[in-house]
């Protein structure tokens, strides 16, 4: 979870900071008489809001990770969705985002959360069965505090939101 953390803190910060420094370089470009500018501090503003977005890519990587981690070594329980609401869509199969509250059973009585926030892609055929107060089983993982829905027509794909806020920690 760290590495989520450092690469979008670094891809804001080289982000925003060469955006700053363009404006301000193009501010005196315009203000200052005689002031041609420099072309090698151009290309380092350049460089930097490249990597900037090369951070935010590494990032999407990340989840990708975690959510691969998560679902290889969660612990599988039973859970009841309490809410199921679609985000968004994806690809030209239209598969859809769905943002989930799952309460979760676990069968023996193991000590976790009692619900749990899920940002999920699946199938465009997860519609039929994917509404409140469907069962479903969960791959939860207590470490990470992250869960997955495990279903044939669910990808292992979580969403970059709020299940990754340090404050639902």
């Amino acid at each position: 979870m760290i590495y989520y953390y450092l690469a979008g803190l670094l891809g804001y910060a080289l982000m925003i900071g060469s955006v700053v420094c363009f404006l301000v370089y193009v501010a005196m470009l315009v203000s200052i008489t005689n002031f041609f500018g420099n072309e090698h501090a151009y290309k380092i503003i350049l460089a930097c809001f490249i990597v900037g977005v090369m951070f935010f890519q590494l990032r999407s990587l990340v989840v990708d990770f975690i959510s691969e981690h998560v679902f290889k070594s969660g612990v599988r329980m039973p859970g009841t969705i309490l809410a199921a609401e679609q985000c968004g869509e994806q690809g030209g199969d239209k598969d859809k985002w769905y943002q989930l509250l799952v309460e979760l059973r676990p069968p023996d009585g193991t000590p976790v959360e009692q619900t749990v926030y899920i940002e999920q892609l699946f199938k465009a055929c997860a519609t039929a069965w994917l509404k409140q107060g469907a069962n479903v089983f969960v791959k939860y993982s207590p470490g990470m505090r992250l869960a997955i829905i495990d279903h044939e027509d669910a990808f292992q794909r979580l969403h970059a939101g709020p299940q990754f806020s340090p404050r639902r920690r």
